[in-house]
């Protein structure tokens, strides 16, 4: 007796079981509508008044803004920002296990995660051009598929990086020889490499703790882009800025494979659409300057601000700057060895690379020496 009424028991908790794992397989299957839509999250570790965000003028927003738009509202998100749902550097992790949705990546902070993609850091890539040319380079490497394995894990929806990067000081630097023991913040193995060329020292650091590292002498200046600058607070702690316009660092806006997986069809071109639209707004910004990005935002706000602040822009001397630009050309065969050592087609992305950038009208310092 005693028995029967076990087996019953398991009996009826099995099939309350099943009928709760349906319910949800149905919910989470429903088709999104305007009535009830499909709420994705969003994983940034920028805080709210970052430019990126800005409700009226930013990338990230602007994308959001279409995608729900363009969907008739069937897609929305709810945005977790300034590290809210984890730290920059777990971010990747975060949309690649389904605890956010969708996120934004700085690919320097999961070191050997995306080497390939470090292609961008690459000094001189496009001289006295937009870094968006950069942008639309990236993203027809990732569509060609000679970019990262990693990126297969997930859903890539952007691939921008910033505008090109600048170093900011502590200190004038106004010679070669005066980098010598130099601690510069570094981001990922290629900065490593253009740090070490240029005779200084570096140091691995997230953007959001440069502002500490500063201040408290662990570094004593880092390469960084004009636009994003004032959200870290830097004209607090630095003196300077030389131009160096060296190589920018890459960025990706990536949705977890799942999610993009359940969206219907309908939904899934809407946004592939609206991403070929976006390549280099983040970078640039659109067209009609109604979003704003990473070289708009440079020129008509960051440098004013700086400079409000009494930190001043300057240039090597041209001789001093010859040499500074001599030492990092070579960075480019360093990392294509380095790559090519690890088993990855760095020729292939090279050639690649370079045959879209001139196909686009930009003409780079680099011309390969194994030919």
């Amino acid at each position: 007796m005693k028995k029967m009424k076990v087996k019953n028991i398991l009996n009826g908790f099995t099939f309350a079981t099943m009928i709760i794992l349906l319910t949800c397989s149905l919910v989470q299957g429903q088709v999104p509508t305007s009535q009830n839509p499909r709420v994705l999250k969003v994983a940034l570790f920028n805080t709210p008044n970052h430019f990126l965000l800005n409700p009226k003028t930013g990338p990230i927003m602007k994308w959001i803004e279409a995608v729900e738009k363009e969907t008739n509202g069937r897609i929305t998100f709810k945005i977790y920002n300034s590290e809210s749902l984890g730290k920059a550097k777990e971010n990747f992790n975060l949309v690649r296990t389904g605890v956010a949705d969708v996120t934004g990546i700085v690919q320097a902070y999961t070191p050997g995660y995306f080497p390939l993609t470090e292609i961008a850091t690459l000094p001189y890539p496009v001289p006295g051009k937009s870094f968006a040319l950069v942008a639309k380079a990236m993203w027809e490497l990732h569509k060609r598929g000679l970019l990262d394995e990693k990126y297969k894990e997930v859903k890539v929806l952007a691939l921008d990086p910033t505008e090109e990067n600048q170093l900011f000081l502590k200190k004038k630097i106004m010679s070669m020889d005066e980098f010598k023991g130099l601690k510069i913040r570094s981001a990922g193995s290629a900065w490593a490499d253009i740090i070490k060329a240029i005779g200084a020292i570096p140091i691995p650091l997230p953007i959001t703790e440069a502002y500490l590292g500063l201040q408290r002498g662990m570094i004593d200046g880092l390469f960084h882009n004009w636009a994003a600058a004032p959200d870290y607070k830097t004209y607090e702690v630095v003196k300077y800025v030389l131009e160096t316009d060296l190589g920018c660092a890459p960025l990706a806006l990536l949705m977890n494979l799942k999610t993009w997986e359940s969206l219907p069809p309908d939904i899934k071109k809407i946004i592939d659409n609206i991403n070929e639209r976006f390549v280099g707004w983040m970078t640039h910004g659109s067209p009609d300057k109604t979003v704003i990005g990473y070289e708009l935002l440079s020129e008509t706000v960051a440098k004013p601000l700086y400079k409000s602040h009494g930190v001043i822009e300057y240039k090597l001397p041209p001789q001093e700057l010859a040499k500074f630009q001599q030492a990092l050309i070579s960075i480019w065969d360093i990392w294509i060895k380095e790559m090519e050592g690890k088993g990855l087609p760095a020729k292939k992305t090279v050639e690649a690379y370079l045959s879209i950038l001139k196909r686009l009208g930009a003409e780079p310092i680099y011309k390969p020496t194994w030919k």
